[in-house]
């Protein structure tokens, strides 16, 4: 079977248990909306999110990107070596990890004092202690992360990406039992318990698939010496990609009250189509781009990115215009109840139009990442990196004063620099291998653009005709305005891609009629040796 047909199968397991994953996390996402609404409230929860998510998306995504192709290359040679190697590394961060959250809870105070300034005081003193609980979800989350970590090199995607589920349940567990005692606090505590089951679920699979885990710290293995020098490297990458977030929020801060809540609310929204699509494809290529990289199978590396980004082009495309344009009936739908007002919406259905834009350019850099990290390419990935960090900060001072409303800005900043950052990393990882067969590439995503340029006037033509319609539930008519126009900018894009001849639709029916029992599960890589 070919590598790309094994990345289509895992990528199909991965979508699906994030398709079902988020229909959940929506059902929590409106509840949040209705019970708590743009508030200081949620603005100071935002806040204080921010500190444990980039700890966790920093030590995690380092273990991730330098552990699983040093992982694969051991474990074809020596099972029990990649174990041992792999036991020493997650101890060592399970110690940071501890560390890391003793410190958050004690410090709390001056991190939200220094971090967010621009926060009343009354707002800050809700960070404070929001924070200092969400600080036991460093240790939780790293656990699962690390586990993932292991499965994903192994092949196995779907244990961890279903387990994902029990946040969700557990949260809104606690908001219909205890919102109106508990009030903010209950997000945390349904994130925390909800991680905890997570864990539980997760170590027995991963005992199962083979691995077994050792007590040790020796770290005098030349592979656990590798990953420290690439980790010092990569943790400076990640610290400054993800410094983007942090930047966004404390520049939010100084803004009106509810702008915080509206960034996360309108990037909740975002996260939903990067974690159905974006991300199970970017995980599922990885641990293959890794083989081929390590195969020096180029070749073949070669058509594997450029089918993943024509696909990326297929799916983000379309989805990025047409929510654009129903941005408005979009949030109204989902969020508008309770104490998320019409006012709430209008202010996230603005910060949505901008962020949506990102979709197509976020998921190409990500898999473009993945190449620099497969040849181990730090330091380029470390300067284009920093170049985005400054240049989100320069335009979201610009666009923060050219929109309005200004929080709208920050979201069109983040857009722009994702569209910067694939720009040239396409350039380097063409140069890194040779070409990308840029012919194949553009031509797939011109006649992309053309049927998505389509769909979004369409969906922008019947959305003017719908809003003429006076309806009696706002509910129903917030339905009819979103699900219509959707409807047909969806049935106009099937059709330009049939007119177009595209390929993709048929590699999607093809996967398909494979059966679900075909994607359920990874196959290992034959070409090469165990």
């Amino acid at each position: 079977m070919s590598t790309d047909r094994k990345i289509a199968r895992a990528s199909a397991t991965l979508m699906a248990a994030s398709a079902i994953g988020h229909v959940l996390s929506l059902a929590k996402e409106i509840l949040v909306a209705a019970t708590f609404g743009i508030t200081r409230a949620m603005d100071a929860y935002f806040a204080a999110l921010t500190i444990p998510t980039l700890l966790n998306n920093v030590l995690i995504s380092t273990f991730g990107a330098v552990f699983i192709p040093i992982f694969v290359k051991y474990r074809l040679r020596n099972r029990d070596e990649a174990n041992h190697i792999a036991s020493v590394v997650i101890n060592c961060i399970s110690l940071l990890l501890l560390a890391l959250a003793a410190l958050l809870a004690l410090l709390a105070p001056a991190v939200v004092g220094i971090v967010f300034r621009g926060l009343p005081p009354e707002t800050a003193l809700i960070a404070v202690k929001v924070l200092r609980v969400l600080s036991v979800t460093v240790v939780l989350s790293g656990l699962i992360g690390m586990i993932s970590g292991v499965l994903n090199a192994q092949e196995h995607f779907a244990a961890p990406a279903f387990s994902q589920m029990c946040i969700t349940v557990s949260t809104i567990v606690f908001i219909l039992a205890l919102a109106s005692r508990s009030g903010i606090f209950v997000l945390p505590y349904g994130m925390i318990v909800g991680l905890a089951v997570q864990l539980v679920i997760l170590i027995p699979v991963v005992a199962r698939k083979g691995y077994q885990h050792f007590l040790s710290m020796r770290s005098d293995h030349p592979a656990v010496r590798g990953m420290v020098t690439l980790s010092l490297l990569f943790f400076a990458t990640i610290v400054a990609s993800h410094m983007n977030v942090v930047v966004d929020r404390i520049m939010a801060s100084f803004l009106a009250a509810g702008s915080i809540a509206a960034l996360g609310y309108a990037d909740k929204l975002v996260q939903a189509p990067i974690m159905i699509f974006s991300m199970p494809i970017v995980t599922a290529a990885f641990p293959f781009f890794s083989a081929q990289a390590a195969g020096d199978r180029i070749d073949e590396l070669r058509d594997s990115i450029a089918k993943a980004v024509r696909m990326t082009a297929f799916i983000f495309l379309p989805l990025t215009l047409v929510l654009a344009v129903l941005a408005h009936p979009f949030v109204t739908l989902l969020y508008q109840r309770g104490s998320f007002v019409p006012k709430a919406a209008a202010l996230t259905s603005s910060v949505f139009t901008f962020y949506v834009l990102q979709l197509f350019f976020f998921t190409v850099t990500l898999l473009l990442v993945r190449v620099f990290l497969a040849f181990q390419r730090m330091s380029a990935l470390i300067r284009l990196t920093v170049l985005g960090v400054a240049l989100n900060a320069g335009l979201n001072l610009l666009l923060m004063r050219l929109t309005d409303p200004p929080v709208a800005g920050i979201a069109l900043a983040t857009s722009v620099v994702y569209a910067v950052l694939m720009s040239l990393m396409l350039l380097s990882v063409r140069r890194m291998i040779g070409g990308l067969r840029g012919g194949y590439v553009m031509d797939g995503v011109a006649r992309m653009g053309i049927g998505a340029a389509g769909a979004a006037a369409a969906a922008a033509v019947v959305l003017r005709a719908v809003r003429a319609v006076d309806f009696a539930s706002p509910l129903g008519g917030a339905f009819v305005r979103f699900a219509v126009p959707a409807a047909v900018a969806a049935a106009v894009f099937a059709l330009a891609a049939r007119l177009l001849r595209l390929e993709e639709p048929g590699k999607i029916a093809a996967l398909l009629r494979a059966g679900p029992a075909a994607a359920g599960r990874t196959p290992g890589i034959p070409s090469l040796p165990r």
